[in-house]
């Protein structure tokens, strides 16, 4: 049985914290956004509230939302989960392509020129859980200052070797080390 979140909210949306694919539909309209996460509960409530807020998820489905009154013609639906590894992000991706189309979904609220999988999560063969990316830890300031230059150098290797060094940790970690250099501190290992 598939619980919704009864509250101070307009729209109700369905509490399934799995990986799996979702979809946005407009009664009104019949117009449809698909979409994919690895915890489709989370994903909701994210376009929930900008569909409360009256910004929609993107440019197409903002032109719909006019008035307070519009925001009751959008319903959220979980069109299909999968347990924990069972799929990966390329076969997850497919299989919103697969729902994009069946929903035609391009003609609604999706954005033709970005496909599922041009835009995956990790546009690997990783199997995916829906707790692999609400783990994740990202930096802050304060902690990257406090490093000592081996545990900054350290991550930032581990950082580049994932391929990831134009994200926020990455940022972090290189304009430390550069910093660092620049006051003439010894960052070599």
């Amino acid at each position: 049985m598939i619980t919704t979140n009864s509250s101070k909210y307009i729209i109700e949306i369905p509490v399934v914290r799995k990986v799996g694919v979702y979809a946005i539909h407009n009664k009104e309209n019949n117009k449809y956004y698909v979409g994919s996460s690895t915890n489709i509960y989370n994903r909701m409530k994210t376009h929930r509230k900008n569909i409360e807020d009256m910004i929609g998820s993107n440019l197409k489905m903002r032109e719909d939302l006019k008035s307070e009154e519009d925001i009751k013609n959008f319903e959220f639906i979980v069109l299909e989960t999968f347990e924990d590894f069972q799929i990966t992000d390329i076969e997850l991706r497919k299989k919103e392509e697969e729902y994009i189309k069946k929903y035609n979904a391009y003609d609604g609220y999706n954005c033709w020129n970005r496909t599922p999988c041009e835009t995956g999560f990790f546009g690997s063969c990783e199997r995916l859980s829906s707790s692999n990316i609400l783990t994740k830890k990202y930096y802050h300031k304060s902690d990257v200052e406090k490093m000592t230059c081996y545990e900054l150098l350290g991550r930032y290797e581990k950082v580049i070797k994932g391929g990831n060094k134009s994200g926020c940790n990455g940022y972090l970690l290189r304009n430390e080390i550069i910093e660092r250099m620049s006051r003439g501190q010894n960052t070599s290992l």
